[in-house]
């Protein structure tokens, strides 16, 4: 039997970014384990997102922040936990419990500078919007173990511009993928 691997889909984000990872973390789930780590609060429309997939798999784990960053981020009204300080809470479960972390964005230093020269967790990038945007063309990009393009096009702006990695693969449009199209008939 093939082994299952542990996957988490980082998540501390705004709600527009549930899209970008949400077909791939389903689809990916029917054969690993994935969870989608993020910050602790009501997260009901991730749920309800997560829900509207028959027979979903994912799981949600919340890890809190310091309870300092925790107090401060109440006081000045933040919506979502600052990043840095959420990951150096976390960086030791994250790098420890998981065979892969998939990221929406550029978050990944602090993981990458932990894991040091060890092969696990591999770091994974989803593209985040369209190639023409100012998200797609980061040479930060090469610090990920394996890059996921949209297509040809993507790919050939990635070489284009010295940014494909070693490992990559071209796939669809996360955020196209899940929508349940059907075209209508004319008569």
């Amino acid at each position: 039997m093939k082994k299952r691997h542990k996957i988490a889909f980082y998540f501390l984000d705004d709600l527009h970014h549930i899209y970008h990872f949400i077909g791939p973390a389903m689809e990916l789930s029917k054969t690993n384990d994935v969870s989608i780590v993020t910050y602790k609060g009501e997260h009901e429309f991730l749920y309800k997102t997560i829900e509207s997939f028959e027979g979903s798999q994912v799981k949600v784990e919340q890890l809190s922040t310091s309870l300092f960053r925790s107090i401060t981020d109440k006081i000045k009204n933040k919506k979502l936990p600052r990043k840095g300080f959420w990951i150096k809470k976390n960086w030791k479960y994250l790098l420890n419990n998981f065979d892969a972390i998939v990221f929406t964005d550029y978050n990944h230093e602090y993981l990458l500078k932990k894991r040091g020269e060890t092969a696990f967790p591999k770091l994974i990038k989803l593209p985040h919007g369209p190639v023409s945007s100012e998200q797609s063309y980061k040479k930060e990009i090469l610090d990920f173990d394996l890059q996921t393009l949209f297509g040809d096009f993507h790919e050939k702006q990635f070489k284009k511009f010295n940014l494909l990695g070693h490992n990559y693969n071209v796939v669809g449009y996360p955020k196209l993928d899940i929508t349940n199209y059907r075209k209508e008939k004319t008569t």
